[in-house]
């Protein structure tokens, strides 16, 4: 029932629309010129009226297809850069943290706490040295351009067996960028039960990146009009 409604109310206003342009001067005079015309011109007329209807009729729909493809496009475009913002966004989140460097300073005292740590103990005489040394000239493949070194060679006596595996495993997992370069393990003179060790251990530490300072060449400069801080 209210779609039969709709139609007819449709259906009265084209009606009512149409006599009012009949009654319309325009209309009249228009008639009127058309009327005045050959039978060839007002078959002309009539055809140009009905091409100009089609291409109307033609041309609504078309310019709504267009659009809605372009904005289709732009849906696309947005919906592809919001998934890749995404996966970047997680990316850089699941990304690990750059470990802090770690100085020949915190190297020591790192050492120091694990040979503090012992149990059983070791004995005063059992820690003979605890010593910087240069790594930087040994030959390392694949080390990149830069790469700071802060070497520390651990000196120790009358180990035993256990003793020995035991701190080489800790010194070895101290720190991520902390790797053991050297080992010398040779048997005590006074008591061959027994071991001397030396561990070389050595920090890798990347570069510090320079910042470019603000109004320095280079520097990000702000937007013009912007007002900065005082």
């Amino acid at each position: 029932m209210a779609l039969d409604d709709i139609k007819d109310r449709l259906r009265e206003q084209v009606q009512t629309t149409i006599a009012r342009i009949e009654e319309s001067a325009a209309w009249a005079q228009l008639m009127e010129r058309y009327q005045g015309l050959t039978p060839n011109a007002q078959k002309l007329s009539l055809a140009g009226v009905g091409a100009a209807a089609a291409f109307v009729l033609f041309m609504f729909p078309w310019i709504f297809f267009s659009g809605s493809q372009t904005s289709l496009t732009e849906f696309e475009d947005k919906k592809q850069l919001i998934r890749d913002l995404f996966r970047y966004s997680h990316a850089a989140s699941t990304m690990p943290m750059a470990p802090l460097p770690v100085s020949a300073g915190d190297l020591h005292n790192a050492i120091q706490g694990v040979l503090s740590n012992q149990s059983p103990s070791l004995l005063p005489e059992q820690t003979v040295a605890i010593t910087d040394f240069d790594n930087s000239k040994a030959k390392s493949a694949g080390l990149p351009q830069g790469l700071t070194q802060n070497g520390v060679m651990v000196s120790l006596s009358r180990l035993n067996l256990d003793q020995l595996v035991k701190i080489g495993s800790q010194l070895q997992d101290l720190r991520p960028t902390v790797k053991m370069v050297g080992l010398k393990v040779q048997a005590t003179p006074a008591d061959p039960h027994y071991f001397d060790v030396t561990f070389k251990m050595v920090a890798f530490n990347l570069p510090p990146i320079d910042l470019p300072k603000p109004g320095a060449k280079g520097a990000t400069k702000p937007p013009s009009g912007a007002k900065t801080g005082e």
